[in-house]
């Protein structure tokens, strides 16, 4: 059979079974010529959408590992702060431990204070204890002076004091105004670190 009689016998589905081969044999040989029949610019889009997925992908691990950068910095630094303030105390304590001592040590320590000295000495941290009641070594403490982890402790005269009782006070209180301002320090340098830390983050953000 010839061609021509081929071509006559087709039908109307025959000829549009042919075309439609014809064409995607067209779409196969022009694809491997690296012809691309995209009229929307699908494959453009995909393309993009995909650089931007992976630009942010990148710009959120970037951020991650800066904010994980910045805590770890942050945590860093407070160790160091509370360090020394453990420190200062630990040496305020110590130094304040050998002082008293020695005053113990002396001849007149046990020498008692003269009633009106001890009175007046007395109703003076009777009027601190007054003010502030829950200062530790007061009568009327009861729990965590101001809602701290560690109330301030308020050395106080006992009831017959002697000469060493007096410095033992005396250097006592000292130690304590120490303590106290190193965790007043403390408290204000972590609250100003955490407040830096989270403006360095905002930053980033932005």
């Amino acid at each position: 059979m010839s061609a021509r009689s081929i071509l006559r016998a087709l039908t109307p589905l025959g000829w549009l079974a042919a075309a439609a081969a014809a064409l995607a044999l067209g779409f196969v040989l022009l694809g491997g010529l690296g012809f691309r029949w995209d009229p929307l610019n699908l494959q453009h889009k995909r393309l993009e959408a995909a650089r931007i997925q992976a630009r942010d992908a990148t710009a959120v691990a970037a951020a991650q590992a800066d904010a994980r950068r910045i805590e770890t910095e942050g945590a860093a630094a407070q160790a160091q702060r509370v360090d020394h303030y453990h420190h200062m105390t630990g040496t305020a304590d110590r130094a304040t431990t050998a002082a008293v001592a020695q005053a113990r040590s002396v001849e007149d320590a046990d020498q008692p204070l003269e009633n009106r000295r001890a009175d007046r000495l007395r109703d003076h941290d009777g009027e601190l204890c007054r003010i502030a009641p829950d200062l530790d070594g007061c009568a009327g403490a009861a729990g965590l002076a101001g809602g701290g982890d560690t109330p301030v402790r308020l050395a106080t005269l006992p009831a017959e004091p002697t000469a060493v009782d007096l410095d033992a006070a005396y250097l006592l209180r000292g130690a304590q105004i120490v303590a106290c301002d190193g965790a007043r320090r403390l408290a204000v340098e972590t609250l100003l670190a955490e407040r830096a830390m989270q403006d360095a983050q905002v930053r980033r953000r932005d």
